[in-house]
């Protein structure tokens, strides 16, 4: 079976090689893609613990390769359901709730919410909050500040990992379905 044949089928899960597509692998884990690894009999799988992510003996059954894929690919489409989002008028939406946000704050938040629950180097917020600028620290504290008085009342917050940068995570966990 063509290792990469289901792959538009199951779209957006990816099917990897592993160890042979370990990079690729690596990408997928930074863009939070749900993943399904091939992995030859005699060599040892990556450690579990991603929801995105499964793996499975070489050669493979595909009536278990299908079934993983769409386990991949509902527990994919839960997480983006759940996931905070930035619309093009740079308002912020979790669930029902949302809040619009001033330009800078929100070039910022663009960036934090495609790498949610990832740290963001302060750099990185500050080349999308002042594109093509120089600023200096003082104006990205700022703008976090800014950021993360109008995160509260979604139920998010902006962690500060010293030295690295910051991460958009949940207050307390992700919102459950809206109550009738």
């Amino acid at each position: 079976m063509d290792d990469h044949a289901d792959d538009a089928a199951a779209d957006p899960v990816l099917v990897i090689r592993w160890p042979a597509e370990a990079e690729r692998h690596a990408r997928a884990v930074a863009d939070g893609l749900p993943r399904l690894l091939l992995v030859d009999r005699g060599d040892r799988p990556p450690p579990q613990g991603d929801p995105l992510e499964d793996w499975m003996w070489v050669p493979d059954d595909p009536v278990e390769r299908r079934a993983r894929l769409a386990t991949l690919t509902a527990r994919w489409h839960a997480a983006q359901t759940r996931r905070p989002h930035l619309d093009d008028h740079g308002r912020l939406h979790v669930g029902p709730s949302s809040t619009p946000l001033p330009p800078r704050v929100a070039g910022a938040a663009r960036v934090l919410v495609a790498r949610f629950d990832q740290v963001v180097p302060r750099d990185e917020l500050a080349a999308a909050a002042w594109p093509g600028q120089a600023v200096g620290d003082a104006a990205v504290h700022l703008v976090v500040h800014r950021l993360r008085q109008r995160l509260e009342p979604l139920g998010l917050t902006i962690t500060s990992v010293r030295g690295r940068g910051v991460a958009l995570t949940w207050t307390t966990g992700p919102p459950g379905p809206p109550s009738r």
